[in-house]
């Protein structure tokens, strides 16, 4: 579609407002305006046709470590498709989309197979938001490799595997989800979009994902003390409390390695006050409540914050 001066005028403002520091709120403010000019639109889109931008992450793409880690993520915790919210760009069909394409090509060749294959000629959108969850879910419908023995069959990712454990999600990677589509002419006349709403995007993703620990940690206890007085049991599995933790934590954009701590024997936290001790704590006294073996994955950055509990043994 070919850009107004009007519209011009109102994309430069908002991406100036964005570059000054108000990133989210001007990029979120374009993208309402872009909405109702049809400059953008809503469609739900198969990720068969949907690659990844070459801005996206500053030129890198997606991470296939991070892909790996969130599709076992994803898997054992749950996808709603109401905490998704992608947007992409379109791919030409001519020339003006060779260099899409050919970025696609080369970023799942590097992967050695952890990625799906990409074939350019299906390819009509790039992702700049939503990325790894949409390579997710290419990894399930090409089949990608993955270490995950829950997941896979011959060490490849089956989606049938999937739907016995979450119909929901397998059902969404075969009929799509919905996107927010930008117009190929946005991104061709400011260059600058892409890397911003991804920008936005990403900071969008930290704020929610923000919970205190302490929090975390109550609702974890709390989930298993009403378990427990509900079914006057002394023991707890994850899949007693699993539909809680869906409910409360976000997980669909997870981008960063995830650890293994074991909260079980005589364990002594190493730092007071962190995650694990508050977890300590909290699932180990006292001593009237028999928890089985609990594997928590947590993440580091300035501090421990709990991502997902993956399962009581």
């Amino acid at each position: 579609m070919v850009l107004s001066a009007n519209a011009r005028q109102k994309i430069q403002e908002h991406l100036t407002q964005a570059q000054s520091g108000m990133l989210v709120q001007s990029m979120q403010s374009l993208m309402r305006f872009l909405l109702s000019t049809g400059l953008a639109y809503k469609q739900r889109l198969s990720c068969e046709h949907v690659g990844t931008h070459e801005l996206n992450r500053d030129g890198l793409g997606v991470s296939a470590g991070h892909v790996q880690d969130l599709v076992s993520s994803l898997a054992h915790l749950g996808f709603v498709e109401d905490e998704c919210k992608p947007v992409c760009i379109e791919v030409p069909a001519d020339s003006r989309g060779d260099q899409t394409r050919a970025f696609n090509v080369k970023l799942m060749a590097q992967s050695e197979g952890k990625l799906p294959p990409m074939d350019p000629s299906r390819l009509r959108f790039a992702s700049v938001m939503g990325s790894h969850t949409n390579m997710v879910f290419r990894s399930f419908l090409y089949k990608a490799i993955h270490p995950d023995t829950e997941l896979t069959v011959n060490g490849k990712l089956s989606l049938e595997k999937l739907e016995g454990m979450d119909k929901p999600f397998a059902e969404a990677i075969r009929n799509g989800v919905h996107w927010t589509v930008v117009d190929h002419d946005v991104q061709a006349e400011f260059p600058a979009f892409a890397s911003l709403m991804q920008a936005s995007g990403n900071a969008t993703n930290q704020i929610s994902k923000m919970e205190d620990e302490l929090q975390i940690a109550s609702k974890i206890m709390q989930s298993v003390k009403l378990h427990m007085a509900r079914n006057a049991v002394s023991s707890v599995t994850f899949a007693d409390v699993q539909k809680d933790f869906r409910t409360h934590w976000r997980l669909q954009n997870i981008h960063a390695p995830l650890y293994k701590a074991t909260l079980h024997k005589p364990y002594k936290p190493q730092k007071t006050g962190t995650l694990t001790s508050i977890l300590y704590k909290a699932l180990i006294r006292p001593k009237s409540y028999h928890i089985n073996p609990i594997y928590i994955y947590i993440y580091e950055r300035a501090a421990f914050r709990v991502y997902l509990a993956h399962s009581f043994f």
